[in-house]
């Protein structure tokens, strides 16, 4: 009696790293609003964090003449190579960022960063905020690393900042620039004292932009000293030289 011999069912060709590269181009694209993202990158918040650090960086640059983005050529590979810093958009909408879409990049790029090996240097960005630190949290058990991966504004890294607790962008900016434009413009912000001394002031929504722009064309590089720490944080955590 003859026998018939069943072929194997063919398994699914699996994409090439090439096709999978060009998904995440397209995902950037589409879902964040972003451009394909350098192998040393920093995904913030929002608009106003990159502006601050962007800032700080040209300000220490003019100050020292050392500039805190440059990758060395000899792990870049290329001359002139610097850290890329970002925020998460919406479809069609690169100006809203936010805490969810960090995390949500996070899950997209997971199968990049721990199966291809796409980046050498990944951090994640956060306030140090309940938000935040929930969206830390959820990184971390993504299986992102804390202070490699994860960065929040914690108040222990950033012994100058103006708050002690609860930590946002805004409290790593002198209280000096801060109590100059509080005193020159109209702001929807409070103010807190500790013993009568001026500690933090509050600023609300619709005044942060404003903020910004003042600091942006005011502050020198004394007032934004914590920004400048987050940022040699952040060569840290991508294992750069200082």
């Amino acid at each position: 009696m003859s026998r018939i011999a069943k072929l194997a069912p063919r398994a699914k060709d699996l994409p090439s790293s090439e096709d999978l590269i060009a998904q995440l181009r397209a995902t950037l694209d589409c879902e964040f609003s972003l451009p394909e993202l350098p192998i040393f990158s920093v995904l913030f918040e929002g608009w106003t964090d990159v502006s601050y650090i962007e800032r700080a960086v040209e300000l220490h640059m003019q100050a020292s003449g050392k500039d805190l983005l440059a990758i060395p050529p000899e792990i870049s590979g290329v001359d002139g190579a610097r850290i890329g810093i970002f925020t998460p958009g919406r479809p069609g909408d690169p100006a809203r960022g936010g805490v969810s879409q960090m995390v949500r990049l996070a899950r997209e790029l997971q199968l990049y960063v721990f199966r291809l090996g796409v980046f050498k240097g990944l951090v994640f960005v956060f306030d140090h905020d309940e938000a935040g630190l929930e969206a830390a949290t959820k990184l971390a058990d993504l299986g992102y690393a804390r202070d490699s991966n994860i960065l929040t504004l914690d108040p222990k890294d950033h012994p100058d900042a103006c708050a002690r607790k609860q930590v946002v962008v805004e409290d790593l900016l002198s209280l000096r620039i801060q109590k100059v434009y509080f005193e020159s413009a109209s702001a929807t912000c409070s103010v807190d004292y500790v013993d009568g001394n001026l500690e933090r002031y509050r600023w609300g929504h619709s005044s942060k932009p404003l903020l910004r722009d003042y600091v942006l064309e005011q502050a020198d590089v004394n007032d934004l000293q914590e920004v400048v720490r987050l940022v040699r944080r952040i060569r840290r955590a991508c294992e750069l030289p200082d």
